[in-house]
């Protein structure tokens, strides 16, 4: 395919980036039998949430990963997180099925690697 070895150019690049989503996509969950929505993290966001969460100074550093991010994932019609950190005490008590299909969506929209899952459940 040819296309695909089209060099990008700085105003390319700004034209795509204006077409892809923000903000959050809605996605089927099996287990609670309706739709949620997963947060689309900027970089400045994406990172923050790295710091609250897993930064070694982190007063959530000792909960599960998947109940930390959950609770940062879950957000509403108009992007407000439906859970609060106080609430993550709660999640981490869940079936782990109710987690992980979250998780995964989360990781996988907001461009975190394998790899970078792979780290986080050997710290969890």
């Amino acid at each position: 395919d040819k296309d695909m070895s089209k060099q990008l150019t700085a105003a390319l690049i700004a034209a795509s980036i204006a077409e892809l989503p923000t903000g959050h996509i809605s996605m089927p969950h099996k287990q609670l039998g309706g739709d949620i929505n997963i947060k689309i993290h900027n970089v400045a966001e994406r990172e923050a949430f790295e710091k609250i969460a897993f930064g070694l100074d982190s007063e959530f550093k000792d909960y599960p990963q998947r109940a930390v991010t959950f609770a940062h994932a879950v957000v509403d019609e108009n992007g407000k997180r439906l859970f609060g950190d106080d609430q993550i005490p709660v999640i981490s008590e869940w079936p782990a099925y109710v987690t992980m299909p979250v998780f995964q969506k989360y990781n996988e929209i907001n461009g975190v690697g394998p790899d970078k899952v792979e780290a986080a459940e050997k710290n969890s």
